[in-house]
């Protein structure tokens, strides 16, 4: 049992979340990468890998290095071919952008997300602003929640 569990029976103690941006941080990016989809093979209810920015289309893989990589392990058909496209359309696709962590006895939970936006990400200028105008619209203290906020700028 991989995640501390003494036997079968024990519920499972010990829950692993990997943030995303597994690869492109070293070297050895690939093996990590095999390693925890290892774990999360033989327990998948302990071990939860996220998908960041790095875990994504070519074009990031081979800004930051994890394309590198892979051709100076494999050559350069190793870095365009089989294990590349393995990962870019088989495997991080599969990665959940988010997960819920609960405390043990459902008291409280958070959301975590992975922090990395891609700069020029298609929306993202229609998201900015529409975050501008959710935030302009938003009552101030002095507005009653029982009270309709066009009622109150009307009146």
């Amino acid at each position: 049992m991989c995640c501390g569990c003494s036997s079968s029976t024990d519920l499972h103690l010990n829950q692993y979340l990997f943030d995303g941006d597994i690869v492109d941080r070293g070297g050895h990016a690939l093996e990590i990468l095999l390693l925890l989809l290892a774990l999360k093979r033989d327990d998948e209810s302990c071990v939860h890998i996220l998908r960041g920015n790095h875990e994504d289309d070519a074009q990031t893989c081979s800004t930051y290095g994890f394309r590198n990589e892979i051709q100076s392990k494999f050559g350069q058909a190793g870095g365009d071919a089989a294990i590349m496209k393995t990962c870019i359309y088989q495997v991080f696709p599969h990665l959940p952008l988010a997960a819920v962590v609960s405390d043990a006895h459902g008291q409280f939970s958070l959301c975590v997300v992975h922090g990395g936006i891609p700069v020029g990400c298609p929306g993202q200028l229609r998201r900015r602003a529409s975050a501008r105008r959710a935030l302009a619209a938003e009552p101030s203290p002095a507005h009653s929640p029982a009270q309709p906020l066009e009622k109150t700028r009307a009146g």
